[in-house]
């Protein structure tokens, strides 16, 4: 019974050993692994930001002040975006388009040089007096490099510069 048991623990030693010895063998290419996927990682995170139309009205939505109600949008790939629409008032159509230049400093570029265009007085609906307006996204140029060029020194006009009473 000991010679079984003894030979039990051999074969077992044996087989930890053949196992170790696999590990060793896979332990580079564990760890190329493990950098692609963390390399992968990043460049999804990336090419996330890209600045998909998705991404930009989801962003563009989420700063919206209540009382905005969009009735068209203009969407030009790598030149820029137009909305149109109504609000309860001028002061929530240039909330929202400091909003975005807001957003535009932190982490979306695109939405750097938001202005109000247009702004005209519309009829009352439901007792309400409405405001139509129109707001213009300009994207920024890519620079040769690639990169955005810096938009903080450009010639921005006043968000309701050229605005209609």
């Amino acid at each position: 019974m000991a010679g079984v048991y003894g030979q039990a623990a051999w074969q077992r030693k044996a087989y930890v050993r053949e196992l170790e010895g696999r590990v060793r063998q896979l332990a580079p290419a564990a760890k190329k692994v493990a950098l692609e996927q963390k390399l992968l990682m990043v460049l999804e995170e990336q090419v996330d930001k890209s600045g998909t139309f998705v991404e930009l009205f989801g962003k563009m939505c989420g700063v919206a002040p209540r009382g905005i109600n969009i009735l068209r949008l203009t969407f030009t790939h790598a030149e820029g975006m137009e909305v149109e629409g109504t609000a309860l008032s001028d002061l929530l159509v240039n909330q929202w388009t400091e909003a975005l230049r807001a957003v535009g400093k932190q982490d979306m570029p695109q939405f750097a040089e938001a202005r109000s265009v247009k702004t005209s007085r519309a009829e009352k609906v439901h007792n309400q007096e409405i405001v139509g307006f129109k707001i213009s996204v300009p994207f920024p140029k890519p620079s040769v490099s690639g990169e955005l060029d810096d938009v903080s020194g450009s010639s921005v006009p006043e968000p309701d510069e050229g605005a209609e009473p």
